[in-house]
C-alpha cells in the first residue's frame, strides 16, 4: 500500500512539473495624437498615428490579438485605447466576435470628452 501511494504521488508530481502554465497576458494600451483641427483629414491622421503607436507596443511585447476599445477627442488630442492579448482563440469562436473583457459594453466609436475644469 505504501509503494502505491508513493507511485501515485510521484506520478502527480511529474504531471505537475511537466505541464506549462496556461496564463495569458492581457494589456491595455493608450495613445494620444495631436489634432491640428477638427477636419476629417486631421482626425484620420491622428487616429492612424495613435493606433500605430498602440499596435507597435503590442507587437513589441509579443501580443498577437489586438482590439480597439475606445476613441475619444479631448481638447486638441485624439486618445485611443486598445486591448491586446497573447491568448489564442481555442474556443472555436469566430474571428469577428470580440472576446475582450468589456466587449459586451458597447461604446460609441468616436466621442468628445468633456474638458476637466
Amino acid at each position: 500500500m505504501r509503494t502505491l501511494n508513493r507511485l501515485i504521488s510521484l506520478t502527480l508530481l511529474l504531471i505537475l512539473a511537466m505541464s506549462s502554465p496556461g496564463w495569458a497576458r492581457m494589456v491595455t494600451f493608450e495613445a494620444a495624437a495631436p489634432l491640428a483641427d477638427g477636419s476629417d483629414t486631421s482626425i484620420e491622421l491622428a487616429l492612424r498615428g495613435a493606433v500605430d503607436t498602440c499596435v507597435r507596443g503590442a507587437t513589441a511585447m509579443g501580443l498577437s490579438w489586438i482590439w480597439l476599445r475606445r476613441v475619444a477627442v479631448a481638447g486638441d488630442q485624439l486618445v485611443v485605447q486598445m486591448i491586446a492579448t497573447d491568448e489564442d482563440d481555442e474556443d472555436g469562436e469566430d474571428a469577428d466576435t470580440p472576446s475582450a473583457p468589456d466587449a459586451a459594453r458597447a461604446e460609441p466609436a468616436l466621442s468628445r470628452a468633456e474638458p476637466a475644469l
